[in-house]
């Protein structure tokens, strides 16, 4: 299945579920988010197979979704196994558009101080 398949069917899957909680789709964006710059970090930094980078960041963004639902399960008693659902899907999915994104796309912004000008080169990858 490709990468571009994968995240419709994860985008379908979770609007379905979480259409009617707005508290379920916060979660998903910020596990997204968190997925999505932590897969950036390692895709650049680390000397890991490539699709490691997604369960890894993945993880790191599950586990603040996990630490979130402790927290909440210590403040007030309000531990959701559906907020927890969908932190793993926005983890997971954030971290593959990620990987798919910086596999095929790259941004590169040049200044130059002595004329006061910018340019910003895009490329596709074959």
């Amino acid at each position: 299945m490709s990468y571009f398949r994968l995240l419709v069917l994860l985008g379908l899957l979770s609007s379905s579920l979480f259409a009617l909680a707005e508290d379920k789709t916060r979660h998903m964006q910020a596990c997204m988010l968190i997925g999505y710059t932590g897969e950036t970090i390692l895709h650049k930094k680390a000397d890991e197979p490539r699709f490691a980078t997604v369960l890894y960041a993945s993880g790191i963004s599950f586990l603040v979704g996990l630490t979130k639902e402790m927290y909440d399960q210590n403040d007030y008693g309000g531990f959701s196994s559906k907020d927890l659902a969908a932190d793993a899907i926005g983890a997971f999915s954030g971290a593959l558009l990620s990987h798919y994104l910086n596999k095929h796309y790259f941004l590169r912004v040049d200044h130059d101080p002595r004329t006061k000008r910018s340019s910003i080169t895009g490329t596709y990858r074959f």
